[in-house]
This record gives C-alpha cells, structure tokens and sequence, in this order.
C-alpha cells in the first residue's frame, strides 16, 4: 500500500479516493479489529474496521492493508450510520443543528 494524498491538479474521484484513505487510515487508528462482512451487498467493500467493540464501524475496500490489526469475530451492535455518527458527536459534546 502506498500513502495517498492531495495534490494540485486531482480530477474529482482522485480527491475522494483521497479522501476515503484518510477516514480509513484514521479508522485503522483507533480501531479495536476488523472482520468480514458477509451479509453485505458491497462487492470489494465486504472488510470491516470496528471501534468501540462494534459501537462504530466502517466498511472499507477488500484489498486495504490493515497490517497487523487482529481478525475478530463479526460484533457490530445494530448501529446506524446515523447512530454511529450521533455517537461520535455525544462523545465530542457536539450539539446537531436542528432538522
């Protein structure tokens, strides 16, 4: 794997793969174990970074390099996506902007 990132000139899906490194790396950071989801429908996106013990995960590309992060068994909670975002902003004392 080779470390991404922005530069001057980057046509827009280069910038969101960019992107989408970054919150992976970040992920990887902080996370707790990966295992496969195989009850998904995302082809090539089946492998799973959980934090917090399965309180938030994130999906990212089959191939992505997670290193010596161990394999767990599956233990996502039923979260969410907006779940785990409310979660990450409870835990920052971050207020949502009304709807």
């Amino acid at each position: 794997m080779k470390p991404m990132q922005w530069s001057k000139g980057m046509s827009d899906a280069e910038a969101k793969d960019v992107g989408y490194w970054e919150r992976n790396m970040l992920a990887l950071l902080f996370a707790d174990g990966w295992y496969y989801d195989t009850e998904n429908n995302w082809p090539g996106w089946r492998r799973v970074l959980s934090l917090k013990e399965g309180r938030l995960t994130f999906h990212i590309p089959d191939e992505f390099d997670v290193g010596n992060l161990r394999r767990i068994i599956p233990n996502w909670d039923g979260h969410t996506t907006r779940e785990k975002w409310d979660r990450v902003a409870d835990y920052r004392q971050i207020e949502w902007d009304a709807e």
